[in-house]
């Protein structure tokens, strides 16, 4: 994990806007995220997630660690069912999970196609287009407990989507 001091968040905001991050992380990986805590911690410093920077509006200097989400990766496998349980990293663009989706034939998401922004703001968005939403088909995400440490599977029913 490398940390960039006084980092310019321009190109990470869809708006352009000038600002700096006081500490800033690139997270490739859980244990990038696991260490940027702790790094956190060590520093005094508040972290903050950001994903694509398409729905935040950064407008002064950050006094804060940011943490850019970049875990990627997109993974399936077909269930007993028959159904198939598709997998993708929170820094994964969502356009790329869409594309993916289609072009396996794994029909659900495909009218969420053109929402900008990462797969792992998703859930938080609830995101939705022409009468489809994500909590038609979203099983579960993985996060990072914050008080425990560790991290734990939050399935659909506890993400209370509305």
């Amino acid at each position: 994990m490398q940390i960039i001091y006084n980092k310019s968040l321009r190109s990470y905001n869809t708006f352009g806007f000038e600002a700096k991050a006081r500490a800033f992380v690139l997270a490739n990986s859980e244990q990038d995220v696991l260490d940027a805590v702790a790094k956190s911690h060590e520093l005094s410093l508040p972290l903050q997630v950001l994903g694509g920077g398409s729905n935040v509006l950064i407008r002064k200097d950050q006094d804060s660690m940011i943490l850019k989400m970049e875990i990627g990766g997109i993974v399936s496998r077909e269930l007993s069912s028959g159904d198939v349980l598709v997998s993708a990293g929170g820094g994964c663009d969502w356009e790329l999970l869409v594309d993916y989706a289609v072009e396996n034939q794994l029909w659900g998401i495909e009218n969420l196609t053109l929402i900008p922004g990462k797969v792992g703001s998703s859930p938080i968005q609830n995101i939705g287009a022409y009468g489809v939403e994500l909590k038609d088909v979203f099983y579960s995400l993985k996060a990072l407990d914050m008080q425990t440490g560790r991290f734990v599977e939050i399935n659909a029913d506890e993400c209370r989507f509305g």
